[in-house]
Formats: C-alpha cells, structure tokens, sequence
C-alpha cells in the first residue's frame, strides 16, 4: 500500500472514529452543566462531520489522485451548509431519507454539483432534494421502493409489442430528477424524463429536470415506427405527455421545467465552457410544442396539468383524422394509467433488481 493510500485510509479512521465512537461515561464526577452540554455538542459535530466525509468518499472515489484534496474542500463547503445538510444525516434510517442517504449517499453532493437546474444555490437544491422526499411521505406516493428497483406501469402495445413505460431512480439521472419515466423497448431504455416533486402552498408540483433520448445504433429507425404508429407524436411528446396524465392522476396540480439556458448541464461545474455546449435536444423547443410557458424569471416553463389538446375544430381539415387517431391513443394510454393505480400503490409492480440497458 503507497503512503498516499495510508494518507487517505488515516483520515477516514479518524473521521469514522469520531462518528462511530464518541461517547463518554454518564457518571462526569464534578464537571458542570454546561460541560455536559460541551461535550454534547462537541460529539453531535464530531458526527456530523464523519458523515459528511464518509459520504465524500462515494462522491470522490473516482479521482484517485486528488482525492483527498476533493474530500476535504467538499467538508469544508458542507460545514458552511450543515443547516441544510442536517435532515439527511439526523434523519430516520427507515425514512425515505434514510433509505436514501444508506443506498445513495453520494445525494449531497449538491453541496458542490447542480441539481436540475443550474439557477439554484447549495442550500436550494439540497432543500429541494429533501423536499420531494417529504412530498412522498405526506402524499403517500407509491415510490418507497430500493434504488436497484423499478416499476413497470404498463405496455404501449397499441404502439409496438415490445414498447412499456417503467419508472425507476436511475443513478445517471440523479443530479435532474429523483425519479424517471422510461419509454422501454424490450428491456433497453430508450426514452427518458426526470422529475421531482414538491410543494407550491398545499399543492403537489413537479419538476422536470431532464428529457433525452439515447444515441444508439438504429435507434432512430425505431423512434421513426413510433412517431407512425403514434399517429405522429415524436418519442419525446408522447414522453411528456404519458408523464403529465401520470402526476395528473398522483393529484399534482402544476409541472415546471427547467428553460435550456438553465438546465444543470450548463453550470460551471462542468467547466467554463459549458454554457455554450449547442445539446441536440433543445429544451425550449420541446417545451414549448407542449404548451410550456416561460415564466417572469426566465428559468423553466409551467404547464397546465390538464392535455395540451388542440380543439379539432382549429387543426387543419387534412390532418384533423390523424390527430383524432392521437388523441385517441393518448385516452386509450389514461385509461391504462388509471387502471393500474391500484396494483402501484400496492407495490404489485416493482420489479427488484431490474436488468435493463
């Protein structure tokens, strides 16, 4: 083992000491009060700085040579966020917090990386983490499920054979959504919308942090048959449109998006350059073919909760047979949306672990 594995293993012993051994005997002798409470508050910080440095390892890990280095500057930064940091690491560990801080600790790292979008501070994207997490635990929303998991709704037959909507925790997604919808072929993804939830006063909003597709060799053939077999809705617009009717029917009353010039891929954090990355999925385009609109602030569109139906009454004669035909698709997919309902919330459709590529 080099000296610079020794470095490193040293200050995680000595972290770990701290949050795994600190205690002191309940009979003090002589000492006052306020040592008591000294001694208290010495070893809850003692703690809370073990976590913080234990979780750094799984944000760190991959960069060998500096990771020591990375480690330490993240502690430093999340000392300066530790209000914000405090329910993931007090939290129950039967919670939905705690499952996820014991199966995904690497989660705060939003002290330091973007969290669907680029506009949020630290303490914002941590709180909004925390937040979704309490929106399920109040709502009762059917998503208590291991990060290895993942629910297959239903099949698209009507479009392909082959073609399912699946909503899973994809670990690639985890700094644009907690949860993802997935358009399946098979058991590849080949679609995919990341979202989260929160409040908006009593309400239930979500977040949409990402839509993109997959650069696979004869992908664009298959998304091709299923714009036709759609009766013209790209992949992404049947995407959008599956997982509105979805939250619509968990009760959410407003989704937001996050405008291209804000989405998380823009930050500094991935250098300087990029900002000026040209993506080939451009967000506002999808968003606004959707009936998003910007807001005051310029970083996400809103959207009605209810389908962005046209009247057919307004849609030109020529292609008012195949819009009928679609949104007589998108009524046949509600109904298959509302009928499992009952089998989600009894968790008939979690599949663990799930295979997919």
């Amino acid at each position: 083992m080099n000296l610079k594995s020794l470095r490193i293993k040293g200050f995680e012993r000595f972290f770990s000491s701290w949050s795994n051994n600190l205690s002191y005997s309940g009979n003090m002798g002589n000492l006052s009060k306020n040592c008591h409470k000294w001694l208290n508050l010495v070893i809850t910080r003692a703690k809370f700085l073990g976590l913080i440095f234990s979780a750094s390892k799984h944000i760190y890990g991959a960069k060998p040579s500096k990771d020591i280095l990375y480690r330490l500057l993240f502690l430093i930064k999340a000392v300066s966020m530790r209000e914000a940091l405090r329910p993931f690491l007090r939290t129950n560990a039967n919670s939905l917090l705690g499952k996820l801080m014991q199966q995904r600790p690497e989660v705060i790292g939003a002290v330091v990386w973007p969290y669907q979008t680029n506009f949020w501070d630290a303490k914002t994207r941590l709180n909004r983490i925390e937040e979704h997490y309490r929106v399920l635990a109040r709502r009762g929303y059917p998503f208590d499920i291991p990060l290895s998991s993942a629910i297959k709704l239903f099949p698209l037959h009507e479009i392909d054979p082959n073609l399912h909507v699946v909503i899973d925790q994809a670990k690639w997604f985890m700094r644009e959504g907690q949860l993802v919808i997935n358009l399946f072929y098979a058991e590849r993804r080949i679609f995919s919308l990341a979202f989260s939830f929160a409040f908006e006063d009593q309400d239930v909003v979500a977040y949409v942090g990402a839509i993109q597709g997959r650069n696979i060799e004869g992908l664009l053939d298959l998304y091709r048959d299923i714009t036709k077999n759609s009766h013209g809705m790209r992949p992404r617009d049947l995407m959008f449109e599956i997982f509105r009717m979805f939250v619509r029917n968990l009760g959410v009353k407003k989704i937001y998006a996050v405008a291209d010039t804000y989405r998380h891929h823009r930050s500094d954090y991935f250098g300087k350059n990029a900002k000026n990355i040209d993506y080939s999925m451009k967000y506002d385009e999808v968003w606004e073919e959707r009936g998003g609109m910007l807001q005051a602030d310029k970083t996400c569109y809103a959207f009605d909760i209810m389908d962005g139906k046209k009247n057919l009454e307004d849609i030109p004669s020529k292609k008012r047979a195949a819009y009928r035909r679609r949104y007589e698709l998108l009524d046949q997919i509600e109904q298959k949306i509302l009928m499992c309902s009952r089998d989600l919330y009894a968790h008939k459709l979690v599949v663990d672990p799930y295979h997919s590529s």
